[in-house]
């Protein structure tokens, strides 16, 4: 659930209002005991069972995305290659409310693992330019947009083909 600004100020869930969401969703600005009744009164809306005290109960701001520019790089130094590449969160911070974060980390890496296997099979620029299209696909990736996934899961392998329905072209 994403409750809106004017929501938490309402119900009292925070304390002040901050023109930076960072500022506003900070935990001494958070009423802790107002946040844990309203997350009891959607709970109970939603008629959701309780079975815990929901004690880790918090807020975070995730009004700004952060994802890497490209997915991998090769490093040459002193005549010799580092292969980098990131995977999960730190490729792509995930939105929460969309449920595709888990789905993402698995995937990228997959990718990754792809791309290390093609080492010294592909040329670097092969390796990169593969790496970076399968990135793009699984950006894109939401619960409203699969339509570039395979949709049969258990064909899935480390091979982005058996994952994704593009076209990887020959870099020359």
């Amino acid at each position: 659930m994403t409750p809106k600004r004017n929501n938490l100020l309402a119900r009292g869930v925070v304390k002040q209002n901050y023109s930076n969401s960072k500022d506003l969703v900070k935990n001494d600005n958070i009423n802790h005991s107002v946040l844990h009744a309203f997350i009891k009164r959607i709970i109970d809306f939603a008629g959701i069972p309780r079975r815990t005290d929901f004690t880790r109960v918090s807020l975070f701001d995730f009004t700004s995305l952060m994802r890497a520019e490209q997915a991998a790089s090769v490093v040459s130094s002193h005549g010799k290659k580092l292969y980098v590449g990131l995977v999960g969160d730190s490729l792509l911070e995930p939105v929460w409310h969309e449920g595709v974060g888990t789905c993402r980390g698995f995937l990228s890496a997959l990718d990754g693992a792809w791309m290390i296997a093609q080492i010294g099979r592909k040329s670097d620029e092969q390796l990169l330019a593969d790496r970076e299209l399968a990135y793009q696909v699984m950006r894109r990736l939401s619960g409203h947009h699969r339509d570039e996934m395979q949709k049969n899961v258990r064909k899935y392998t480390v091979d982005p083909r058996t994952r994704y329905m593009v076209e990887f072209p020959r870099v020359e």
